[in-house]
């Protein structure tokens, strides 16, 4: 019998920390938002994570957020925790990194919320389309003050609401 070497142990350890999240974490939910001002009806949909993101001062249960109002489709990492302003960038940026499943990770640079704890993505609809394909999103962030930290979202099963995204967003998946 061979004994494990600290490497070995440091990666089962860290693979055994990636499958228990994955277990505990929460499909796509739906709420609908009223209007109060007699607006077109509005919808939103949003997968919850069941770890969080640590700034210190707080520790956030982080969402990703699908807002559609009529043929208008947004997409927000919601983390929870103030993020780290994006270096040399334009005021009120924030960036994050998203691996969809195993592929590579994409960059994005979206506008703060007025707490800077959310990121508004740009493009909404390539983003809605892109998270139907894929099973875990994989959603990176710098809380201030600290070093990048990654959190798994179970983003499966958003195809379930495709008629719901199709009606409110303007946006139509793919048959799966």
């Amino acid at each position: 019998m061979s004994v494990p070497t600290p490497a070995r142990l440091v990666f089962a350890t860290l693979m055994l920390g990636v499958l228990a999240a994955e277990a505990q974490l929460t499909d796509w939910k739906r709420v609908p938002v009223e209007s109060r001002m007699g607006e077109a009806p509005m919808i939103a949909f949003y997968a919850q994570a069941s770890e969080r993101f640590v700034d210190g001062a707080r520790k956030g249960k982080p969402m990703l957020m699908i807002g559609c109002g009529p043929n208008r489709a947004r997409f927000a990492i919601m983390a929870e925790v103030q993020i780290q302003p994006e270096t040399g960038g334009a005021y009120g940026q924030r960036s994050a990194r998203i691996r969809l499943d195993d592929g590579k990770p994409i960059r994005i640079v979206g506008q703060e919320s007025n707490a800077g704890s959310d990121i508004y993505v740009p493009d909404g609809a390539a983003w809605i389309k892109r998270l139907a394909s894929a099973k875990i999103a994989m959603v990176e962030v710098t809380p201030f003050r600290h070093g990048p930290t990654a959190i798994p979202f179970a983003v499966a099963g958003l195809d379930v609401h495709a008629k719901e995204i199709e009606q409110y967003c303007g946006v139509k998946l793919k048959a799966k």
